[in-house]
């Protein structure tokens, strides 16, 4: 089907409508779906066209410059398409106004592979439209945005990015203040500008992989202190190392990750601080790559998830703070590998969930909370340490009834007597809900405990353990072997305790020999009023004894014996 056309001074003007039409143009000729041209010779490379007010314009050829009719003047159109080829570049004008740059193969040919470049879209401004300005980029392209300023035609515009492909947007001034969502493939902002977006985010949450990566040479505030950070499953926000806090108001991670580079710092408060935010929310959300997460108040909600909530960096409260840990179907809900940290507060740990402290790397994870107790009210609490690291700090340890506190490596108090507080720890049984004592590594993704040793004090540091009425001492056991007790000080029991040795089914998978399960610096005061295992009579291939007042040792039957020869 023809169309008439005419031709004039180098610029096209279309007799009749042509909203419906995907067009492309180059070198004065026209081609239409059908894939006839029109108005002139097939075009070549490099050459130079003017673009007509379309609703929709097509690119087709690569190497070439699309350049505005008349230059200067600003142009609105639908939708800017890039396909098949490409390197096209459209530029001069001083305001581009459209709500979808599509950048797909519609029918690739051999040349396009061997000629991946940079689609780029170079004006002054690039305006953007409609309900949801959308960005969509074919797996094999990058979309290189090198406006001034991209800013918002409509007041209720929200930017997509949508396509497995890349956009590198280079502009130095991001304006839009609606919604930015990265729903699918990567979004790298880089330039100055100030703040990088005064937007809310959202990175992920359509069911595919979505990053937005913030560059070192941009700005390092990233978002002004209202804005909300939403990252959502398969998302992921990657942050440059600067140094400098994130001063947001609602920060939340759902199943997605954010990337601190090193040492990006987000601070929380609810002390009237007007530069600090409110609400932080991990939802099986992960800060990692030494993220460090300042709380001077306000709420941070660990939330039921089937997968952990996690930090890797730093946790440090600078207010007293009770840290809720909801029970959900991940074996751990909540872990901080790196520092947990604070400056002399009293911090707690509540809720039914279990909480994960690992910090194999340092030194000391809690060394700041000064004379300050750590209360666990309910659930469970593991800090996993190195041999020579500091579990707990200055703080002593106060387990609720239902609660239990476990763990691998060190946990040493303080060297000087600070408030009274040495670094113990005490136990607050009950009868029907016995507090617990776990030497041992748990599992984050099975929940189950490995064998380990729990060393409470040091040579040079005396820390005692306290059991009050009924608490319960669980020992794991397997073919690598059993759990330990070391107590650098007096471990006093009840009188009304349990010895619960929990292991495989079949005794005899535990690795034999003997093994110290409980080792102390002063002489206990009472033993186990019961002996457990995995709840019920103590195998016959295991004994346990009490080698003297300081030293119980569990004996494990060689392999093949089902009972001890005496």
């Amino acid at each position: 089907m023809k169309r008439s056309m005419v031709v004039a001074l180098g610029a096209l003007v279309l007799a009749g409508s042509v909203s419906a039409a995907e067009i492309a143009y180059k070198n004065g000729a026209w081609q239409w779906d059908d894939g006839s041209w029109e108005g002139g010779a097939r075009p070549s490379p490099n050459d130079t066209a003017l673009i007509p007010e379309l609703p929709t314009l097509k690119t087709r050829y690569d190497a070439g410059t699309m350049q505005s009719n008349g230059l200067m003047q600003d142009e609105e159109i639908q939708t800017l398409r890039f396909s098949d080829l490409y390197g096209i570049k459209v530029q001069g004008t001083h305001t581009l106004t459209l709500n979808s740059i599509v950048c797909d193969d519609m029918s690739p040919s051999s040349e396009d592979t061997a000629q991946i470049a940079t689609n780029i879209v170079a004006t002054s401004y690039l305006a953007l439209k409609g309900s949801e300005a959308e960005f969509r980029v074919g797996a094999n392209h990058v979309l290189r945005l090198d406006a001034n300023t991209l800013q918002k035609a409509d007041e209720g515009v929200k930017l997509v990015k949508t396509g497995p492909g890349t956009v590198l947007h280079t502009g130095p001034t991001w304006n839009p203040t609606n919604t930015f969502w990265v729903k699918e493939g990567t979004y790298i902002r880089s330039g100055a500008g100030y703040p990088e977006f005064r937007s809310d985010i959202v990175v992920g949450g359509a069911g595919k992989d979505a990053v937005l990566t913030v560059l070192p040479s941009a700005d390092q505030s990233l978002v002004l202190a209202t804005s909300v950070i939403d990252v959502r499953a398969k998302g992921r926000l990657e942050l440059p190392a600067l140094g400098k806090y994130y001063y947001l108001e609602t920060l939340k991670i759902d199943h997605g990750v954010i990337d601190g580079g090193g040492d990006t710092a987000f601070c929380m408060s609810n002390q009237g601080a007007t530069e600090c935010g409110t609400e932080y929310t991990l939802d099986g959300g992960t800060l990692s790559n030494g993220t460090i997460v300042v709380v001077y108040g306000g709420l941070l909600s660990i939330c039921e998830s089937d997968i952990p909530s996690r930090i890797f960096g730093s946790l440090s409260f600078n207010t007293g703070y009770d840290i809720e840990v909801p029970d959900g179907t991940a074996p751990v809900d909540f872990m901080v590998v790196g520092d947990l940290a604070g400056s002399n507060r009293g911090i707690n740990k509540s809720g039914d969930g279990t909480m994960l402290v690992r910090c194999e790397d340092h030194i000391s994870t809690w060394g700041g909370t000064a004379g300050r107790a750590f209360e666990i009210k309910g659930g469970r609490f593991f800090i996993e340490s190195s041999a020579d690291g500091i579990g707990m700090g200055t703080n002593n340890v106060v387990v609720a009834s239902g609660a239990a506190y476990g763990g691998v490596g060190r946990h040493v108090g303080a060297p000087i007597n600070l408030r009274g507080l040495w670094g113990n720890v005490t136990l607050n049984g009950a009868q029907d809900a016995p507090a617990s004592l776990i030497p041992g590594m748990i599992d984050e993704s099975t929940g189950a405990i490995a064998p380990g040793t729990f060393t409470i004090g040091s040579a040079d540091q005396t820390n005692n353990v306290t059991f009050v009425n009924s608490c319960k001492l669980q020992i794991a056991a397997d073919a690598s072997g059993v759990s330990g007790l070391v107590v650098n000080g007096m471990f006093t029991l009840s009188g009304n305790d349990e010895l619960a040795i929990v292991g495989p089914a079949d005794p005899r998978q535990i690795l034999p020999g003997t093994y110290e399960i409980v080792k102390t610096r002063e002489p206990m005061n009472e033993y186990f009023a019961s002996v457990t295992y995995n709840g019920g009579a103590l195998p016959s291939n295991l004994k346990v004894r009490k080698v003297s007042s300081t030293l119980i040792t569990l004996r494990v039957a060689p392999k093949g014996l089902s009972v001890f020869v005496r």
